[in-house]
């Protein structure tokens, strides 16, 4: 019982950031629009975007898509290993 309801909220909850992880990454402005590009032709950005100082919006997309794929990734892994768990606990 404790399982199956466990089961429900998590996989809503991972659902849900699954689509948001989506819809920030189309969010985000792509920086290279042509085939050239991907072969190193275009403009060149270092790490910290065009000449060091990015969009924030872009900046602020880029860190949210990074902190819910990491939350994505750890729901992941505590489900598997409550299962683990669970999986080996007698019922009754």
């Amino acid at each position: 019982m404790v399982f199956d309801t466990l089961q429900i909220i998590t996989g809503a909850l991972l659902l849900l950031m699954a689509i948001l992880i989506i819809v920030l990454t189309i969010a985000q402005d792509s920086k290279q629009q042509d085939l050239g590009s991907a072969f190193g032709g275009g403009e060149s950005d270092n790490l910290y975007g065009k000449g060091g100082g990015g969009s924030s919006k872009d900046d602020a997309l880029k860190r949210l898509t990074a902190v819910l794929g990491v939350i994505f990734f750890l729901t992941i892994l505590a489900v598997n290993i409550i299962a683990l768990i669970l999986k080996d606990t007698p019922v009754g």
